[in-house]
C-alpha cells in the first residue's frame, strides 16, 4: 500500500508542486505568461499571440496577484509519511523517479517512526536524520 502512495499520490503531488514553484519563481522561463494573449496549440500547450514559443506552464494570473507579487511563497513540497523508516525506504526504492527527485533535493521528506515516536528527515534514500526540538 505504501508503494502505491509513493508511486501515485506522492509523485503527482511533487509534479503539481513543481509546476507552481517553477512558474512562480520564473514565469517567463517556466510559465506561460499572460493568459489574455495565449492561443491553444496542438492540445499540448499554448503560444503567445499568433506565433511564438510553445509554453506549457501556468499563467501569470495563476501564480501572481495584480501587482506582480506571488500569491503564495514558492516552497518545495514537504511530504510526511507515518511508517517505519525501513518500509518508507523500500517503497521509495520501487520508484526510481521519486528517488531521483528526493536525492537531488526537489522535495523534502519527513518520516514519522511510530516505534520511537520521533520525526526523521530523509536527505537521500536510507539516510535519515532525527529532528529534535530546539530552544530557539
Amino acid at each position: 500500500m505504501l508503494q502505491g502512495i509513493v508511486s501515485g499520490a506522492l509523485a503527482v503531488a511533487i509534479g503539481i508542486n513543481m509546476e507552481y514553484y517553477t512558474a512562480t519563481i520564473d514565469n517567463k522561463a517556466f510559465g506561460s505568461g499572460n493568459k489574455t494573449t495565449l492561443n491553444p496549440f496542438g492540445g499540448i500547450g499554448v503560444i503567445q499571440g499568433w506565433r511564438g514559443d510553445l509554453k506549457m506552464g501556468l499563467t501569470e494570473q495563476s501564480v501572481q496577484v495584480q501587482d506582480g507579487s506571488p500569491k503564495d511563497v514558492p516552497l518545495r513540497l514537504l511530504a510526511i509519511i507515518k511508517a517505519p523508516l525501513k518500509m518508507i525506504d523500500q517503497a521509495l526504492l520501487g520508484n526510481a523517479s521519486v528517488v531521483k527527485l528526493l536525492n537531488n533535493g526537489w522535495f523534502n521528506l519527513v518520516g514519522f517512526e511510530p516505534a520511537s515516536d520521533a520525526f526523521y528527515q530523509c536527505d537521500q534514500v536510507g539516510s535519515w536524520q532525527k529532528l529534535t526540538n530546539s530552544p530557539d
